[in-house]
């Protein structure tokens, strides 16, 4: 059985993210840089999180000048979101 991971070791395991704050899911929650989502996402998949809920993509141009890009994952582990920034140029 796959063994649920905390944030911060999953922030271990991913050194190039940042630990967010849990949502009102429960989700844990991960910032990475646009360029290193699919390999977070292969990743996540290998430590609890291989099924892809769902992809949105949000408008945050008046809040941060671009989009945001979010992955729900899920599997045994729980819920795990990853988040990245899209410049708006991009």
């Amino acid at each position: 059985m796959v063994q649920p991971m905390t944030t911060p070791d999953l922030a271990a395991l991913l050194p190039f993210a940042q630990a967010l704050p849990a949502d009102a899911t429960g989700a844990r929650r991960l910032h990475v840089p646009l360029d290193r989502l699919p390999e977070a996402c292969a990743l996540a998949a290998g430590v609890g999180y291989p099924r892809l809920m769902t992809m949105v993509g949000t408008d945050d141009r008046a809040r941060t000048g671009g989009y945001g890009l979010t992955y729900l994952l899920h599997g045994p582990a729980g819920l795990l979101s990853l988040e990245a920034q899209v410049p708006a140029a991009d």
